[in-house]
C-alpha cells in the first residue's frame, strides 16, 4: 500500500533516495535521453567555440533539440515518480507518452512563470523571492495534474499558501544537492579527452532524476497538508483529482 503522509523535509528526502535506488535502472535509462543536452556544456570552451563559428545553424538547432529533450525528460522523471509513488504498473511507454503530452503546458507554464519572477525580481528583490516561492511546484502540477495556460501558476499559488518556510528548507537543500551533482559532472567531465565526455555524461544520467524525484514527493506533501490527499487517494486508488484552485492572493 502507498505511504501515503506528510513529511518533514528531511524525510521526503530520504523517501525520494530510497525510491530512486530502488528504481534506478528505470531513471537511469530515461537519464541517458534527458542528459543529451550536457553533452554541450562538457566540451571544452576551445571546441564549443569553434563548434559554434564554423557550424553555427547546426548548433543552434542542437540548442532547440536540447531544450525540448530537456523539458521532455522533466515531464518522464515526474511521471515515472509519481506512477511509483502510488505503487502504480511502471510502463516507460506510457511515462513517456504522458510526458510528451504536457510537454506544452510545461514549456508554457515555466515561461510565464519566469517572466512573473523576472518582472517582480527587477522591481524589488524581495517580490522575486516571493513568487519564486509560491510558484515552487508548477514545474510537478504541470505534469501530474490537467491544467493548462496559467492555471499551474494559480495552483502552485494555492498549495504553497502557508508553507513558505517549509518551501525556503527544502529550496536550500536541493541547492546543496544541485551544487554536488554539478561538482561530480564538472570533474568526471573533466577528465582528458571523449572519456571525460562519456562519464559526465553518465554521471548527469544518473543524477539529473534526482532533483524531480524530491519535487514530486515534496508536490505531494503539499496536496496531503492542503487537501488529505492521502485519505482520497486511498479512497480512490490513487486516481484522486484536485479541485480546481482559486486566483492566488497574497499571504
Amino acid at each position: 500500500m502507498p505511504d501515503f503522509r506528510a513529511r518533514s523535509n528531511v524525510e521526503i528526502i530520504d523517501a525520494a533516495f530510497q525510491l530512486y535506488s530502488r528504481n534506478f535502472s528505470l531513471f537511469f535509462a530515461l537519464g541517458l535521453i534527458g542528459a543529451i543536452p550536457v553533452i554541450i556544456n562538457l566540451l571544452r570552451p576551445q571546441t564549443l567555440t569553434t563548434f559554434m563559428t564554423e557550424h553555427t545553424a547546426l548548433f543552434a538547432l542542437f540548442v532547440c533539440v536540447a531544450i525540448i529533450i530537456a523539458f521532455l525528460a522533466y515531464a518522464a522523471y515526474i511521471t515515472l515518480a509519481g506512477d511509483i509513488y502510488h505503487e502504480r504498473p511502471v510502463d516507460l511507454g506510457h511515462v513517456l507518452s504522458k510526458g510528451s503530452g504536457r510537454l506544452g503546458t510545461l514549456v508554457i507554464a515555466n515561461i510565464l512563470t519566469g517572466i512573473v519572477i523576472t518582472i517582480a525580481a527587477i522591481l524589488l528583490i524581495i517580490p522575486g523571492i516571493y513568487f519564486a516561492i509560491r510558484f515552487a511546484v508548477v514545474i510537478p502540477v504541470s505534469i501530474l495534474e490537467n491544467d493548462s495556460g496559467t492555471d499551474p501558476l494559480y495552483r502552485s499559488f494555492a498549495l504553497t499558501k502557508g508553507h513558505t518556510w517549509k518551501i525556503v528548507g527544502m529550496g536550500l537543500m536541493l541547492l546543496v544537492i544541485l551544487i554536488m551533482s554539478a561538482i561530480i559532472e564538472k570533474t568526471l567531465g573533466l577528465l582528458p579527452g571523449v572519456i571525460g565526455i562519456v562519464l559526465g555524461y553518465l554521471a548527469a544520467a544518473a543524477l539529473n532524476p534526482l532533483l524531480c524525484i524530491i519535487g514530486t514527493i515534496f508536490y505531494y506533501d503539499l496536496r496531503i497538508r492542503n487537501e488529505g490527499y492521502d485519505i482520497q487517494a486511498l479512497a480512490t486508488g490513487g486516481m484522486s483529482t484536485p479541485t480546481p484552485a482559486p486566483a492566488p492572493a497574497a499571504s
